[in-house]
């Protein structure tokens, strides 16, 4: 008889461990700016963090093979700390609050400043040597600080960007003009991303609204409340086509909820975790089907979040398994794929035997109205055959009364003690 002591779950080997320090960068001076952002952005070559820059805002760009011989410059590839004059990418006249790199191509990057432009900037193959003042395109629109910007999945040279003016801008970034212009949203823009074939953007608000909306004419398809509390809010969509969200409660307690297009109203769980004050960043990894909720502001708390026999359609919460370094920052939950699709298998499941039991119901009431119609008929025959036993042919009823009557005037005829 086999005994585990570990409970099994193929999700046991997500947690990462740091690596050494002559291994990792250090010296980077991150950006201190109040906005919710996750200050960096990584793809395969390269590693973009927005840093603390006198005179403007700019950010730092690192290459992320550490053992280059072809590069120009040993400081742009060997890991450690960063000395203090290494090149940035400056060119905004404000802080810099959000950065993206192309999907397509990996040297090109997009940044959004408070200075309400957008620029777009070439990355040479070997990193920064000089300090890159000169973008590639500059996307001039919004009237108030630039938060956000996205590329769009599977067009090639598209970006959208969101500023604090509520609107969110869709741009050609291979002519620098504006596509489509949406107008949608009565304040502060909060998150935005695109379903998996960019046919839907799905956008947070200020006003604890979460919309689905067509990015080509701006039309809102679809709009409800996402989470009652008054702190920002995230979304973003599945591979599967579900909705996963990140919000607050009214007593302010952190939320994460998993909702289907067409029924935003009527979430399919939603889920407590704990009352701390960060906003957490859903990172969605489509290859596992892995969601990693991050903040910044405790050490990291990995859960894993699995579906109960009992409770098919209901994620619940388990306790972590193992330490976890305190040098890790952010909260990290992972949701099964099995989950994902029980959860959907279930729904099915419910919907066949809902149609089941209204086509018995039906049959239940025709074989009524066939059984009372059919008792009815018998009662009536019944009566029938009463009828018939309880009466007579009249001869065998007169028979009897005319021998009686004979009987009674031959007894009268006779002497008493005759009779």
């Amino acid at each position: 008889m086999s005994f585990r002591l570990v409970r099994q779950s193929k999700f046991r080997h997500v947690y990462g461990t740091c690596l050494k320090r002559e291994q990792c960068f250090d010296n980077v001076r991150v950006s201190k700016s109040s906005w919710d952002s996750t200050f960096c952005a990584v793809n395969p070559k390269f590693c973009a963090i927005i840093v603390e820059s006198g005179g403007g805002g700019a950010f730092i760009v690192l290459p992320l093979n550490k053992i280059n011989k072809t590069v120009l410059s040993k400081k742009a590839s060997q890991a450690g700390r960063i000395p203090p004059d290494h090149p940035l990418v400056g060119g905004h006249k404000g802080p810099v609050l959000d950065i993206a790199w192309d999907p397509f191509n990996d040297n090109v990057i997009a940044s959004g400043s408070e200075d309400c432009v957008v620029k777009v900037w070439q990355i040479p193959d070997y990193g920064l040597v000089t300090t890159m003042t000169e973008p590639v395109v500059d996307l001039v629109y919004h009237q108030r600080r630039v938060g956000m910007v996205l590329w769009h999945p599977t067009a090639n040279n598209v970006l959208l960007s969101a500023g604090s003016d509520n609107i969110v801008v869709i741009w050609n970034i291979g002519c620098g003009e504006a596509l489509t212009t949406i107008d949608a949203h009565p304040d502060i823009i909060y998150s935005c991303c695109f379903n998996w074939d960019g046919s839907l953007l799905l956008t947070t608000c200020k006003d604890k609204k979460i919309r689905i909306i067509n990015p080509r004419d701006g039309d809102v398809f679809e709009e409800a409340t996402s989470h009652e509390g008054s702190k920002a809010t995230r979304a973003i969509f599945l591979k599967n086509g579900l909705v996963f969200t990140t919000g607050f409660s009214k007593r302010s307690e952190r939320q994460y909820s998993l909702r289907a297009p067409g029924h935003l109203d009527d979430p399919i769980t939603m889920v407590e975790l704990d009352s701390s004050n960060g906003v957490m960043f859903p990172m969605y990894d489509p290859d596992t089907n892995l969601v990693y909720l991050c903040d910044g502001y405790q050490a990291t708390q990995k859960t894993e979040l699995k579906v109960t026999k009992k409770k098919t359609n209901i994620l619940d919460r388990m306790p972590p398994t193992g330490k976890v370094k305190s040098e890790e920052d952010g909260k990290a939950t992972a949701i099964s794929s099995e989950a994902l699709e029980k959860v959907t298998e279930v729904a099915k499941q419910n919907d066949d035997l809902k149609k089941r039991i209204d086509e018995l119901q039906t049959e239940m009431k025709k074989f009524k109205a066939v059984f009372l119609k059919q008792e009815n008929r018998i009662r009536v025959l019944e009566n029938k055959v009463g009828e018939l036993v309880g009466t007579g042919p009249p001869a065998t009823q007169q028979a009897p009364s005319s021998v009686s009557a004979n009987t009674v005037n031959n007894n009268c005829d006779m002497a008493p003690d005759e009779v």
